[in-house]
């Protein structure tokens, strides 16, 4: 697998997109799945033993498909943008992958 992972942040398709990227690729594989447990409810807000993240090895690359919801996500957005030299700043801007739009690359609200 590859030193670097992708993370795509979902609401709650990351079986739907780990079944598009399969069907997509070749060489595809489901790694790993974590499951939303029960305990921390009141904080993650997921159902318990709903699908938390899949890891992909795709050809050898990496991707971790994270089922955040959208209220993380909106979260995450001010804080991550393409406005810095370094991809990140805490002053807002356009998210970072900006040009990556599509089925799983939702555009931010």
């Amino acid at each position: 697998m590859s030193k670097i992972l992708a993370n795509i942040w979902l609401d709650d398709q990351a079986e739907t997109a780990a079944e598009f990227y399969s069907a997509t690729f070749p060489n595809t594989r489901v790694a790993a799945t974590t499951r939303y447990p029960n305990a921390g409810r009141e904080i993650h807000g997921g159902t318990p033993g709903s699908v938390l993240t899949i890891d992909l090895d795709i050809d050898g690359f990496g991707m971790t498909l994270l089922n955040g919801g959208p209220r993380s996500r909106r979260a995450g957005r001010h804080t991550w943008n393409s406005g810095s030299t370094r991809g990140a700043s805490a002053t807002g801007g356009s998210p970072i992958g900006t040009a990556c739009r599509g089925r799983f690359f939702p555009s931010p609200k």
